[in-house]
């Protein structure tokens, strides 16, 4: 300790902070002065600090002549300023930085206990160095930084105010009832593919009068246990410009944690199938024995992995969750996070795509062609 040190302490600090009383957890005769120990180094900060503040000695204990105490921090500032220069030479120091956007959504999530609120998008992107955006040099702060995290703020403080406005309920959506899917139901000029059209479903057993429009697409309410047997089948994965099996009837009223739950199996479709023809596909038209049959349906002999994604109306997807779907019918239960108005697009990302300039089907054997079935869709 600097010698100017020693009388203060002994006059002003020693009465309680000696190894007898140890006041505080703080023994200033035994304390030593080597700064080069962290420890030590941070214990003379704080004793600084406090006598600087005026916190101790305190309110209650004689006052040390204003001279003295000058004397006392200036003798403990020297070598500790020189002490930590040296470090900050030898091991630089951290910046400090604001938080990245991400680390703000979490942050934001955490305070309003509301996991599923997407905020990082509606922030700016954030600097990166080496391929890290967590550098402090690069993450600027901006008058245009600062307005977005106080509108994204706001926004998120009103998304969760807005959730006690809305009360718990549960919707179903069937896909029989489904836009998306039933435009690949029919032969078209642009869809002449056997392998990019949906096959209607009940159980196994395909209902070709709904292919040829002989019947309703559903029985609806009519006939509730065989709408609960209804489904789409499908034999590709979903395809952007082509094939898609898209729930867009649920319309999620705010951002918000949901519940779903899905109905859904796998099976094979029979070989030599048909493109083109004027029976969408059921007589007649381009057979091979890769495509897959309208006519013949069997059961599945394997799972198939399925992904769900959130759907915005840009087009834009969202990974949302993945599970297998088996031969028998079977009910599949996610917690995800979805945003209002999304809708969910299920792929059974094994089967094969139908981007342009496709032929053939990796997956076709001679024991049929795999897929997928969806029933329904529910939405707590």
């Amino acid at each position: 300790m600097p010698d100017q040190a020693y009388a203060f302490r002994d006059n002003h600090c020693l009465s309680c902070h000696d190894s007898v009383e140890v006041k505080g957890d703080l023994d200033m005769e035994s304390l030593g002065f080597d700064l080069e120990n962290r420890d030590v180094f941070d214990t003379w900060v704080k004793i600084y600090d406090r006598a600087d503040h005026g916190e101790m000695p305190p309110k209650d204990k004689a006052r040390p002549d204003p001279k003295d105490l000058e004397r006392f921090l200036k003798a403990l500032a020297r070598p500790m300023i020189v002490r930590e220069e040296a470090r900050v030479h030898e091991q630089g120091r951290s910046m400090v930085r604001r938080l990245n956007r991400f680390e703000y959504e979490n942050t934001m999530r955490e305070i309003l206990e509301a996991p599923w609120l997407q905020l990082a998008d509606r922030l700016p992107e954030d600097g990166t160095a080496f391929l890290f955006n967590k550098v402090g040099n690069r993450l600027d702060v901006s008058h245009v930084q600062m307005t977005k995290y106080l509108e994204t703020a706001e926004y998120a403080i009103r998304t969760c105010l807005a959730t006690v406005a809305f009360p718990t309920k549960t919707e179903k959506f069937y896909a029989r009832e489904e836009p998306v899917m039933k435009n690949y139901l029919h032969y078209r000029f642009g869809q002449m593919a056997a392998t990019r059209a949906t096959v209607p479903l009940v159980g196994l057993t395909p209902e070709l009068e709904v292919i040829r429009k002989e019947m309703p697409v559903t029985v609806g309410e009519a006939d509730p246990e065989k709408r609960e047997q209804e489904a789409f089948g499908f034999v590709s994965g979903t395809y952007t410009a082509t094939t898609k099996y898209d729930f867009t009837n649920m319309d999620p009223p705010i951002d918000g944690r949901y519940r779903i739950r899905l109905k859904s199996y796998t099976f094979r479709a029979g070989n030599y199938g048909a493109s083109g023809g004027d029976d969408h596909g059921l007589t007649g038209g381009n057979i091979a024995w890769w495509r897959p049959s309208r006519t013949h349906i069997l059961p599945g002999n394997r799972s198939e992995p399925i992904t769900l994604y959130a759907l915005a109306d840009s087009g834009d997807s969202r990974w949302l969750a993945t599970y297998d779907a088996f031969p028998d019918p079977t009910v599949t239960e996610h917690v995800v996070d979805l945003k209002k108005g999304e809708g969910i697009r299920p792929d059974a990302g094994r089967l094969v795509r139908t981007r342009p300039g496709w032929k053939g089907n990796p997956n076709a054997t001679l024991e049929g062609i795999p897929g997928f079935a969806l029933n329904w869709l529910e939405v707590e």
